[in-house]
């Protein structure tokens, strides 16, 4: 077969690249690998048969070939970063899987200060450290999961060294509210119920915004305490103290219960929950409920209060919602704020069928005891931004949310 390949490619290499593309489409894989092998041995610097028979490689489990081949061609193309193969892996398995969170420590590692995977050995860590998905990432160039899950990963090398101890505190790429409250500050319970020292400093963004500095202060950990890192290089830690993210986790109100703890005096007696609030997202350019001003009249004539929480100060989103005895909001990271509410509040989440595989704000009220809603709409705008998914701004059964509504409030 490899003889009559070459013989064709001698004859006709573009009738061979497109023989070869052919059985690519088919998903002919012997094919498709002989084809590109016979157009190596003709020229071996083509980049397009190494790309081609890398995939190959990658999809039949070999991943150890497949960076040897885009090893080689990094260096056809002089890039000035080779590429390096990582397993997506967790820092304790036995702990995981006995859904034990936990702290653990870490020795002479690099860390990229986009999504805060870390990088030791063969292995890459970001399951725990934020749950974000490292396919999508910038420096991944390619993916492998049929086998384990395996990254050919670009990253650039290390260029500060921090040598004392640090935590691993973290960093969303978009500043998410949610993000910043689930995955992150959560897991500060984990340091101090490992006894980890209040004086070691935690590694975090250097753009923090207003209200992480507000939760920061409320909690009692001082401007000089952290230890400010850019985003978007990577660093080289001596020690890094890595408590695991806490977002979905079975465990997780083991984190709510300590934030709840140390934000009292901010949170109001359950007994005095009687609130009705509509969270509105008028203020967020994302996942655009399109007839909000419909909902939120009918929820007004029932005694709703609407609540924009963009600029409010971080306490007061947390008093707002720990007086709520019905909360009614399109699915946004605002309703994070639900690890406030008090056990037993009603929430009514309108979602969409887009992001109705993001359960957050469901598994919230579930640690909390609360009753959760879901309405789920299935009307699109026919004129959606183009960047974003076509399923992206949605209009909701205004009927069905003031339905639950009702049924909630008649008791």
């Amino acid at each position: 077969m490899l003889r009559l390949w070459l013989g064709l490619v001698r004859r006709d290499s573009g009738a061979a690249r497109k023989l070869m593309a052919h059985a690519i489409a088919a998903r002919d894989r012997r094919a498709a690998q002989t084809a590109c092998e016979a157009l190596l041995r003709a020229n071996p610097d083509d980049i397009e048969s190494i790309d081609n028979l890398a995939r190959i490689h990658l999809e039949v489990g070999q991943p150890e070939i497949a960076h040897a081949l885009y090893v080689r061609r990094a260096k056809l193309l002089r890039e000035p970063i080779e590429p390096r193969l990582y397993r997506n892996a967790y820092m304790v398995p036995s702990l995981v899987a006995s859904n034990e969170p936990y702290t653990h420590v870490l020795r002479d590692v690099l860390l990229e200060t986009t999504d805060c995977a870390i990088f030791e050995g063969d292995r890459v860590y970001v399951l725990e450290t934020t749950g974000r998905n490292l396919g999508k990432h910038p420096y991944v160039r390619h993916r492998f999961t049929s086998d384990g899950e395996w990254f050919i990963v670009s990253h650039p090398d290390a260029t500060k060294t921090i040598d004392k101890p640090v935590i691993l505190l973290g960093w969303d790429g978009g500043a998410n509210y949610s993000h910043w409250l689930t995955r992150y500050v959560l897991k500060l319970a984990l340091l101090e119920d490992a006894g980890i020292a209040t004086s070691v400093p935690l590694l975090i963004n250097a753009d923090l915004l207003s209200y992480q500095y507000e939760l920061l202060e409320l909690l009692g950990i001082a401007q000089h305490r952290l230890l400010p890192v850019p985003r978007g290089i990577t660093i080289r830690c001596r020690e890094i103290i890595v408590p695991v993210h806490l977002r979905n986790h079975p465990k997780m109100r083991l984190g709510i219960d300590w934030l709840r703890a140390r934000l009292a005096q901010c949170i109001e007696p359950a007994s005095q929950a009687a609130d009705l609030l509509f969270i509105s997202r008028r203020d967020s350019p994302n996942h655009v409920l399109l007839n909000e001003a419909e909902i939120e009249m009918a929820l007004t004539s029932r005694g709703f209060r609407t609540v924009v929480l963009s600029g409010m100060p971080f306490a007061d989103q947390v008093r707002s919602f720990s007086r709520a005895r019905v909360v009614v909001g399109a699915h946004g990271a605002g309703l994070s704020n639900l690890i406030f509410a008090p056990s037993g509040a009603a929430v009514v989440e309108i979602t969409s069928t887009n992001l109705r595989q993001m359960n957050d704000f469901k598994f919230i009220a579930g640690q909390m005891g609360q009753k959760h809603f879901e309405i789920v709409a299935n009307r699109y705008a026919e004129d959606q931004p183009t960047i974003y998914h076509p399923n992206y701004n949605y209009y909701a059964d205004a009927d069905a949310v003031i339905e639950v509504v009702d049924k909630i409030l008649q008791g």
